[in-house]
């Protein structure tokens, strides 16, 4: 096991900004411990907004890959990717609205301990709701 260290340690964590950070890219750990997880929860409450962990250590690598923390709030904006996508439950419940190609409602699905892993295909709208307060997911 390695040394578990806070998202706040700029040692082995970058973030995208200055101040209130809000995205966490990993430095020199490869690993992400409960412990960063929770401390993702614990900011993301604090702070009434999204936070994310990224494994991937740029926007310009092929695969990204994070852990989302998802704050409840009041608008979700649909989106797409041009890869495919796969989310996978880790702590709350998370509603994705799946669209269609004439952009109508195809289905709602719901990810939790039952249901915890989902593969969305690239070019398709959808949309990540949390279910209470927050979800976290990969």
């Amino acid at each position: 096991m390695g040394i578990i260290v806070s998202l706040l340690n700029n040692k082995y964590f970058k973030c995208s900004k200055k101040k209130n950070c809000d995205v966490f890219f990993l430095k020199k750990q490869k690993l992400i411990y409960s412990y960063n997880i929770l401390e993702l929860i614990k900011i993301g409450l604090k702070r009434n907004k999204d936070q994310k962990i990224c494994l991937h250590k740029n926007t310009k690598e092929k695969l990204h890959s994070m852990v989302n923390f998802l704050y409840k709030k009041e608008f979700y904006k649909p989106h797409k990717h041009t890869t495919d996508e796969v989310y996978h439950f880790i702590k709350g419940k998370l509603k994705i609205v799946i669209f269609n190609k004439k952009n109508s409602l195809s289905e709602i699905i719901y990810l939790d301990k039952n249901n915890p892993i989902i593969r969305i295909d690239r070019h398709i709208y959808h949309m990540t709701i949390p279910i209470g307060l927050f979800s976290v997911f990969h």
